[in-house]
């Protein structure tokens, strides 16, 4: 987290923590060096807020779910499919069109 050291601070809270914006009254949870890194080594959700003022009430959270390393990755969507078919179909069109444009040169 890269933010200006004293403006704002990160919190890991609960999911419940995150939805309600409850800061920990325990500020050695307290991440405040304004170049804070966490580690994503486990699988699971990880919920983030700043704890200054209302700045949570003002969306500034984060929530990041962490996928285990075997997971496989999820199938395209069939508009990605689609799109990859349409421009496949353009390329072969374009080379054909520019191969009988040069045969006709000729």
């Amino acid at each position: 987290f890269k933010y200006n050291n004293g403006s704002h601070n990160v919190f890991k809270v609960t999911g419940d923590d995150f939805n309600s914006c409850n800061v920990p009254s325990n500020n050695s949870l307290r991440l405040s060096t304004g170049n804070d890194k966490i580690n994503l080594a486990a699988a699971g959700k990880k919920w983030y807020i700043c704890g200054v003022d209302d700045h949570c009430n003002r969306g500034m959270k984060l929530k990041i779910t962490v996928l285990d390393g075997t997971a496989p990755a999820p199938p395209p969507n069939a508009a990605s499919t689609l799109l990859a078919k349409a421009t496949n179909f353009q390329i072969v069109l374009g080379m054909t069109l520019s191969i009988a444009a040069a045969l006709i040169m000729v």
